[in-house]
């Protein structure tokens, strides 16, 4: 049983878009739409580059919890953001900005953003 059909009604799970064909031939089409659409990426395109960076992504945002941790600052992951109590919010963008560094070698624009 698929995560879909725990969130979704049973009449959408495994639901696909009419008139699309099987989604093996669906994809194959979309793909050759993506190559011709992004030629200067295209031989990126299945390459593994999304889950290495999704790895790079989540290997970040574990640094960042364990740097907080090491400060005694809870903090709780949110996807590419991290929820810290507001007395901890510049030392958290901090931390976050050198972590980024550390592991990128680029500059990251890090946001704030208040409920």
């Amino acid at each position: 049983m698929s995560l879909g059909a725990f969130v979704y009604p049973a009449t959408l799970a495994g639901a696909r878009p009419q008139n699309r064909g099987s989604p093996i031939t669906h994809n194959i089409n979309q793909g050759k739409k993506d190559r011709k659409r992004h030629p200067r990426i295209a031989h990126r395109f299945g390459a593994g580059v999304g889950m290495q960076l999704m790895r790079k992504e989540a290997d970040i945002l574990v640094d960042v919890l364990l740097a907080l941790k090491d400060r005694n600052i809870t903090g709780l992951p949110i996807h590419d953001a991290v929820l810290v109590n507001g007395n901890f919010e510049a030392e958290a963008k901090d931390i976050m900005s050198r972590v980024f560094m550390e592991k990128v070698g680029l500059t990251p624009e890090v946001s704030v953003e208040h409920p």
